[in-house]
């Protein structure tokens, strides 16, 4: 296979060059074959071409420091070949699978077949072995075994063809795996960039560390190694973890045709140590910057406009498109941001959903009401979930300020009765030892030099003793599994008094986010039936699929606990210990809200006509509907590269690269013009934003899989 040269002077791609800082490539130099297959791999050389950079973890703000003469926020003639926007589990899975020698590129609905036929699996040596490999880190889970081309391989690898083609559709013949980058390609020309974190999972971990969420709501097998889909559950046998942090599933029937297993899901512990040893294994646990991603724009490689002078040809030939992305890098005070532009030859979105929860009738109402009597609206008390965790890590980080002092309070404490005691040890030897009297002096003058303890209630955190008195009433709107931990949270925490959760009608138990039979044997004939549905249709499924919130038995059993032992108090319960003062109450709404602004506490009455409540404080972690248009990144590029939009989500292609033109578009496919073309070819999503191809889990672990697969055989395709 040929490897990937970025020619910093032509741009264009030579084939088996040993010297890739050589501008002209000289025949001595080109090998016939590769050694190791992967796209990319390059002997020991002194010096790295101009437009690459080490990513040594360098500060954002030296990313542009090799070109002087860059005109506003461009960071000069550098290109990146791929920029991911995004470091949750989709956009890992993906890397890996770029990486991984040999990957596991199936299709959902092939590898869903193979889970029941043990025989058409991997050796189980082999997934041990490669979990043995990540141990030992890159250099030795990235080394392609060299196979002896016997006959028993030879006719083995022509059984694993047949039986995968007999489920792909009917093809006799399978096309061939694209080849894997090196990591030396990964490292120095693709970029990966989130919002919330340099390290891969980070909002996702700050996410479930907030809301203290013990395990996943997905399955052992869903993960994002790209390996095989069983690594995760001989991890933790491995480790001896299994029994403990493998759960079991209650009232997961083994009766239920729709479902065969596995019936166990991994804690958010285990699932975590796992992913970092795949990103440190793979060599890539380094790669992740923080930033924000503020617009996309796409260029012609040629555009005289698109770095405001045009010395040389760099960027080659007119139908080679250039992603422009704007970015902003948070300094090292957090307080100051630096915006950048950073080309990239092709870009991939997996960032997260942006929800638009907009305003209930009620608050808007509250809204209007206040604004004439000229008080402020109370939004510091009216949170919706992108607020809700930030002010759940302000909490964790009071409580354990508050500790921290109560600590300090003791040690003082102690210590002044220790020195009490030796003073009065001393005043009945003073008339026996003079010596002594001496050191009694002495120690008494220490004893004024140490500081005075401070009680509580004159702590130097009065302001927050002062809010956290003020917040002890919590109204908690929701019928999700979202909700429900929250109210369990709140519940059990000291600065919260009473809970109460509202749902609009009755919960729906659900173990996972979609029916069971999405989960199961029949998996693949409902993804059949779903892409056989115009896209409308499509996103009429999405909806009816995931049927708004659902919550787990296991925490709706909890939850009727509370509701059945709300006066009296189990001893022996550790799961209902603390969180006898939460109330729930289905089958009600909200009817209007009044905010006393003179004693902070906000007056709810309900639609069922009930007497009114006081609360301090509400959240609302009500379903809303992910759509395009909240996107605000991808404004400029739905300008050049317009898209259809149906159900709030991009019409994508089979790979999940930008679609066609949207039909109210003056344009159509055939009259855009070339470098646009490749440009919707090289621009791909993953995650919600890929519901109308993926299906209904397209967010979930299942679906981050899914897309994974789609995305890396089209870019390990398209980087040869």
């Amino acid at each position: 296979m040929g490897k990937l040269i970025n020619n910093a002077i032509t741009g264009q791609r030579r084939a088996k060059c040993a010297d890739e800082t050589a501008p002209i490539c000289p025949s001595v130099c080109c090998s016939s074959s590769d050694s190791d297959g992967s796209i990319g791999a390059t002997t020991t050389r002194k010096s790295r071409p101009k437009g690459i950079y080490s990513f040594d973890r360098p500060p954002p703000d030296e990313i542009d420091n090799d070109n002087d003469n860059d005109s506003g926020n461009d960071s000069g003639n550098e290109i990146k070949e791929l920029l991911v926007v995004g470091a949750g589990p989709h956009s890992l899975s993906l890397l890996l699978r770029l990486l991984e020698p040999d990957p596991d590129l199936l299709s959902d609905k092939t590898r869903h077949y193979q889970a029941d036929y043990e025989s058409k699996m991997r050796p189980l040596s082999h997934v041990r072995n490669h979990l043995q490999k990540l141990s030992k880190g890159p250099s030795v889970t990235l080394k392609r075994k060299k196979e002896k081309k016997t006959k028993t391989s030879k006719q083995s690898n022509s059984s694993r063809k047949r039986t995968a083609a007999k489920f792909c559709n009917g093809n006799a013949v399978l096309p061939p795996v694209p080849p894997s980058l090196s990591l030396e390609t990964v490292r120095n020309s693709v970029l990966v960039v989130d919002s919330s974190g340099d390290r891969w999972l980070s909002q996702w971990k700050q996410n479930f560390g907030a809301i203290g969420i013990p395990k996943l709501r997905s399955l052992m097998n869903a993960h994002a190694d790209p390996y095989d889909h069983r690594s995760l559950e001989f991890y933790a046998e491995l480790k001896g973890r299994g029994g403990t942090e493998l759960i079991q599933l209650p009232k997961l029937s083994q009766r239920d045709k729709d479902f065969h297993g596995p019936y166990q899901v991994p804690s958010t512990r285990l699932f975590n140590d796992f992913h970092d040893l795949l990103a440190k294994g793979y060599g890539i646990e380094d790669v992740v910057r923080k930033g924000t991603v503020h617009s996309i724009d796409v260029v012609r490689g040629d555009d005289p406009d698109r770095d405001g002078d045009r010395d040389d040809d760099t960027d080659g030939d007119e139908d080679e498109p250039v992603f422009r992305v704007t970015i902003g890098w948070d300094g090292i005070d957090t307080s100051t941001t630096t915006t950048k532009t950073i080309k990239a030859r092709r870009v991939v979105c997996a960032m997260g959903p942006m929800f638009n929860t907009g305003e209930a009738f009620w608050e808007a109402s509250l809204r209007k009401e206040l604004a004439e009597k000229i008080v402020s609206y109370p939004s510091d008390r009216i949170l919706h979930p992108t607020e809700i965790v930030p002010f759940l890590v302000n909490k964790q980080k009071e409580q354990e300020l508050l500790q921290r002092q109560q600590k300090e309070l003791l040690l003082q404490q102690q210590e002044q009765e220790l020195l009490q005691q030796r003073k009065q040890e001393l005043l009945l030897q003073e008339q026996e030892q003079e010596q002594e009297l001496i050191l009694l002096q002495q120690e008494q003058e220490q004893e004024q030099q140490l500081p005075q303890p401070q009680s509580p209630a004159t702590s130097t955190n009065t302001s927050t003793s002062a809010t956290e008195s003020a917040l002890r009433r919590l109204l908690i709107v929701g019928g999700g599994i979202t909700s429900a931990q929250l109210a369990m949270l709140a519940a059990k925490s000291s600065w919260c008094r009473s809970v109460k959760l509202i749902q609009r009608s009755r919960a729906l138990p659900r173990h996972f986010d979609v029916e069971n039979k999405w989960m199961g044997p029949r998996r693949g004939q409902l993804l059949d039936e779903f892409w056989a549905l115009d896209m409308p249709q499509r996103a009429q499924l999405l909806k009816e699929a995931r049927l708004g919130g659902s919550i787990p038995p296991e925490i709706l059993q909890q939850l009727d606990r509370c509701q059945q032992n709300k006066q009296t108090q189990h001893a022996n319960d550790n799961d209902n210990e603390n969180i006898n003062n939460l109330e729930v109450q289905e089958e009600v709404q909200i009817s209007q809200v009044q905010w006393n602004e003179t004693e902070e506490l906000f007056r709810v009455e309900f639609d069922d006509g009930s007497d009114f409540e006081e609360c301090d404080m509400i959240w609302l972690v009500t379903g809303s509907e992910n759509h395009l248009d909240n996107y605000s990144a991808f404004s400029r590029l739905r300008e050049v590269l317009p898209v259809d939009v149906v159900g709030g989500l991009p019409v994508l292609t089979k790979d999940l690269s930008w679609g066609c033109p949207c039909p109210s578009s003056s344009t159509t496919a055939n009259d855009e013009p070339e470098w646009k073309r490749v440009a919707r070819k090289r621009m791909w999503c993953i995650g919600s934003l890929a519901g109308l191809e993926l299906g209904p889990d397209a967010l979930n672990l299942v679906g981050a899989r899914q897309g994974a697969v789609r995305v890396a055989t089209s870019l390990r395709r398209d980087m040869l």
